[in-house]
């Protein structure tokens, strides 16, 4: 996923071919912000790429040397250990090889921080299936804490397919969660299976691959991360969307996404047709659904049947951004204030901000990010939580979690963590106005 974003991150920002002055300033800002730049040669990135098995962290150098690649890991912040991966188990990714590798890494990322100017936050990139990124991703921003004490922790968290990935990847995902929550101060929350779905259903990949899904988060995330006009930053981003501090999950929703061959033909979306598509990008799961309907995955329609019922989701906050020369009307934008439920403590002029770049976003004409807080994320996590409970209740697999130090008591207390945070979530329709 790193090396997929910092690579659209690259490509965007070499995307124009004549730069205005403000382009200048826009592609100066984001080398600056995500890479240690350098005349001649490959830009460094300012990130540390871990991982517990040599082949995943020497296939991703290999892959940047043969194709030519404008940035680089810096050698001494590729890091890995000896002995194979983590086994698909928390337990022994946080008790053994996070306790193996996070003195390397910290040390690394003392250097990157040392070699910024201001460094404010740290992004985490993690999947919560497999032990490393569950287990030694939970470590590894468990000590950033304990080093940063004031620095903004974000987690950009991957959950796993519903079903056929790995057999103890619902444990794994609630004892990540329940680790993770409080001691961070955002979680960008995506899904393997509506990344999976996206990229199907919009961007013509008939043989989904794991690349087709980093590369789609990565667009989703650059056009949070990339310059705005006014200056937003990571602190302006974490204060809005995480006002309250039980609620801490985002998700982000974005159009348009077209297969590279429909693009040619694609006609310009107005404002307003993507502002509608943001809009249903919130409505309610229906009672009872076995599946969410993943509204993101429809391309934007200017009208929907009249059958169509708009029931919206309620939000604690949101946050817009918009990319295109033109910036769409207040009016239009405003609907995703006071068109939307969000929970009554929440003040009018605080429940959404519009931020607005003139410079494309790659190739997009327009492109719209709506970055979100409310209870759409619950329906994946219940169900890991719902399936990790009943194969808890079985005691199965266990063993392999008591091996390395996760005793009974430890899964019970991070099931009844991640049951008061869906709780938390479940309770804002009735907060809500």
């Amino acid at each position: 996923m790193g090396q997929a974003l910092f690579s659209t991150l690259a490509r965007d920002n070499t995307s124009s071919r004549r730069l205005h002055p403000e382009d200048s300033q826009y592609v100066e800002e984001s080398w600056n912000t995500w890479f240690r730049t350098r005349k001649k040669g490959p830009h460094f990135a300012r990130a540390v790429l871990v991982d517990t098995e040599d082949k995943v962290v020497n296939s991703v150098s290999q892959v940047q040397e043969s194709s030519g690649s404008s940035w680089r890991y810096c050698r001494e912040c590729r890091i890995s250990s000896v002995g194979g991966g983590s086994g698909n188990n928390w337990a022994y990714g946080f008790h053994v090889k996070g306790p193996e590798l996070h003195e390397r890494v910290l040390e690394c990322v003392r250097r990157q921080a040392e070699e910024s100017d201001v460094p404010l936050a740290f992004l985490n990139l993690l999947s919560s299936s497999g032990g490393t990124g569950s287990g030694v991703g939970s470590y590894v921003v468990q000590e950033l804490r304990h080093e940063f004490v004031f620095k903004k922790l974000v987690n950009v968290v991957v959950l796993p397919y519903s079903a056929g990935e790995v057999a103890t990847q619902n444990y794994n995902t609630v004892l990540t969660l329940a680790k993770l929550y409080d001691m961070s101060d955002l979680h960008v929350v995506f899904q393997n299976d509506s990344l999976h779905r996206m990229c199907a259903a919009l961007l013509g990949e008939k043989n989904t691959q794991l690349a087709d899904m980093n590369h789609l988060m990565a667009c989703k995330l650059a056009s949070v991360f990339q310059p705005v006009q006014v200056y937003s930053g990571v602190s302006n981003i974490v204060s809005h969307l995480a006002a309250h501090p039980a609620f801490k999950m985002v998700t982000v929703k974005t159009a348009p996404h077209v297969s590279r061959v429909a693009e040619k033909f694609e006609s310009i979306l107005s404002w307003p047709v993507l502002l509608k598509h943001m809009k249903r990008s919130l409505r309610k799961v229906p009672s009872g659904s076995a599946e969410a309907v993943d509204w993101e995955i429809k391309q934007p329609l200017s009208k929907l049947p009249r059958s169509v019922v708009a029931q919206l989701v309620p939000s604690v906050t949101n946050m817009l951004f918009t990319r295109g020369c033109v910036p769409p009307d207040v009016e239009t934008v405003s609907e995703l204030s006071t068109r939307v439920p969000y929970c009554r403590w929440i003040p009018q002029e605080a429940r959404l901000l519009h931020f607005h770049q003139p410079r494309r976003l790659l190739s997009h004409d327009k492109f719209i990010t709506l970055v979100s807080n409310n209870n759409l994320v619950c329906h994946p996590l219940n169900a890991i939580v719902d399936k990790a409970w009943n194969t808890f209740a079985y005691k199965a697999y266990l063993h392999h979690y008591t091996k390395y130090g996760v005793q009974e008591d430890e899964f019970n207390e991070a099931f009844l963590k991640a049951e008061r945070i869906l709780q938390y979530y479940a309770r804002m329709a009735k907060d809500s106005g």
